[in-house]
C-alpha cells in the first residue's frame, strides 16, 4: 500500500489565502483507480496535522509514503532531501498556532535525510520549517524507527503544475509498485 498525502488550502507566506489546495487533487487524482494507492488530505494545522498523519501510518502501514506540499514561490517541482526537527511558523496555521523554533520530537535527531527518488523532479535541500517539512519529519522518523513507510518521498508543487505532478506521481507509484 501506497499512501499519497496533500494538504488543506491555508494562508501563503505571501499572505494570499487559498480556497483550494492543488495538492488535495493530485493526491487524489494518483490513487483514483488503484487498490493499492490510498490518499488522504491532512489539515494545515500543527497539532491536526500530527495526529491525522501518525493515524494513518499506523492504521494503513504503507510500504511507501509521497507527501505533497504546495509552494506558490517555487518554479518547479522539487522533492525535498532532509526533514529538520524544527516546527517554526511567521504566519499562523489554520488554528493560528505559530510555534517558535520548537522540536517535533523532543527525542528525536536533529534530522533525518530523505533519499532522491527516481523520477523527474529537481532536488530541494529541506522542506522548511513549517508543516510540509513536519509530515516529512514525521515520516522519516517512523521509518527510522519502525521500518514503515520503507520509501518516503515529498514534493513541492508550484503553481499551474498539477497536470505535470499527477503524471510524475503516477510513475512514481507504478515504480514503487514493480516490486
Amino acid at each position: 500500500m501506497i499512501l499519497v498525502t496533500g494538504f488543506q488550502p491555508f494562508v501563503t507566506p505571501d499572505g494570499e489565502k487559498l480556497d483550494h489546495n492543488p495538492t488535495a487533487d493530485i493526491a487524489h487524482a494518483v490513487a483514483e483507480g488503484r487498490d493499492d494507492v490510498f490518499s488522504a488530505v491532512l489539515p494545515v494545522s500543527f497539532v491536526g496535522t500530527r495526529k491525522a498523519l501518525v493515524y494513518l501510518l499506523q492504521s494503513y502501514r504503507p510500504s511507501a509514503w509521497i507527501g505533497l506540499g504546495y509552494a506558490a514561490n517555487r518554479k518547479r517541482i522539487e522533492q525535498e532531501l532532509v526533514g529538520l526537527n524544527v516546527e517554526h511558523a511567521e504566519r499562523p496555521d489554520n488554528d493560528g498556532e505559530t510555534p517558535n523554533s520548537r522540536a517535533i520530537l523532543k527525542r528525536g535527531p536533529l534530522a533525518y535525510r530523505c533519499d532522491p527518488l527516481p523520477i523527474g523532479a529537481a532536488r530541494s535541500f529541506h522542506a522548511g520549517t513549517f508543516l510540509c517539512n513536519q509530515v516529512l519529519y514525521l515520516c522519516l522518523h517512523a521509518r527510522a524507527t519502525t521500518g514503515h513507510p520503507k520509501t518516503v518521498g515529498f514534493f513541492h508543487v508550484p503553481p499551474d503544475a498539477e497536470a505535470e505532478c499527477i503524471q510524475i506521481m503516477r510513475r512514481l507509484v507504478d515504480l514503487l509498485t514493480e516490486d
